[in-house]
């Protein structure tokens, strides 16, 4: 939950904890009926987001391959058809909207061309800087005076930044480990090799922003496969999943929880924050983002006519 930084984001966050969810029933079980629930979430993902479909179908079908491969399931056609029928079943909302939506394929269509476009002239997305460890002033840290919130706010930073190398070295070096695996380890953890399948895909999702908002929402598989190495890492090598488990859980506690929701509450001095009205309802901000909207209301009043609408965003 501490990686669910924002309420709004919710469910790009919940996308992949669910798509993990049913590559792992689908890898303890390949069953029919379990292959139709497969195809039936990446068509609702695909309706959530083209990116999320993107994702969760990639997945699903390297993770069918990598078992067919390595001789887990039989190798039948009538599985992968019930793939294929749950991935139009769950499609119908997204179909639905393309023949009783006017405009909607349209625009899919416009945002298709706009996207090929950026490719093509390397605009595809708005890139950040990653906090890389190395990259941050640590002379001035360590001979400025700091405050406690200050230095918390400067180890988050830090943290963020090693939060992508970890993802970065696990999806480099787990290929090597995952596809080695014995048929008695793979069903042994089925966890780990469903969290591997869809994770890597969302490693695309984490770098394409380069922000700690996308590295929050794409790196749930990856805590999931930390948690599963319990599972295939037996006798000494044990030192190493408690190790990835405490590894995980300090990137998590320096990088998420300093941002999060709850411990902005915790920790926000409430002379600080002002009840602001937003329609019907009040909501705790920050007083300079209050004078700020005080500031937009009496530009729009004095510019804008009462026949135009106006968005924020």
């Amino acid at each position: 939950m501490a990686w669910m930084l924002w309420s709004f984001r919710y469910f790009d966050s919940g996308i992949p904890l669910v798509g993990v969810f049913f590559a792992v029933r689908l890898a303890e079980k390949p069953s029919v009926k379990r292959h139709f629930e497969a195809g039936v979430i990446a068509g609702l993902a695909t309706f959530f987001g083209l990116n999320h479909g993107f994702y969760l179908i990639s997945a699903f079908c390297a993770l069918m391959i990598f078992y067919d491969r390595k001789g887990l399931v039989p190798r039948l056609f009538r599985p992968r058809i019930f793939f294929v029928l749950g991935l139009l079943a769950g499609l119908l909302p997204f179909l639905c909207l393309v023949v009783f939506s006017p405009g909607f394929l349209e625009s899919h269509f416009q945002n298709f061309m706009r996207a090929g476009w950026a490719l093509a002239n390397n605009a595809a997305n708005v890139h950040g800087t990653i906090s890389w460890p190395w990259t941050l002033p640590w002379l001035n840290v360590l001979t400025q005076p700091m405050t406690g919130r200050a230095w918390l706010s400067f180890g988050s930073v830090c943290a963020q930044g090693v939060s992508f190398l970890t993802v970065f070295a696990f999806y480099f070096l787990a290929p090597f480990f995952i596809l080695r695996l014995k048929k008695q380890s793979i069903v042994r953890s089925p966890l780990l090799v469903a969290s591997f399948f869809v994770g890597i895909f969302y490693f695309h999702h984490i770098y394409s922003r380069s922000d700690v908002t996308h590295l929050g929402e794409g790196i749930f598989p990856l805590v999931a496969a930390a948690f599963s190495l319990r599972q295939v890492l037996v006798g000494r090598n044990r030192v190493l999943a408690h190790a990835a488990v405490g590894w995980i859980t300090a990137l998590t506690l320096l990088a998420a929880v300093p941002i999060s929701n709850l411990f902005f509450w915790v920790s926000v001095p409430r002379n600080q924050m002002v009840l602001y009205p937003v329609g019907k309802e009040k909501v705790w901000i920050y007083k300079n983002d209050a004078r700020l909207a005080d500031g937009l209301k009496k530009i729009i009043a004095e510019h804008v006519g009462p026949q135009e609408a106006v968005f924020f965003a």
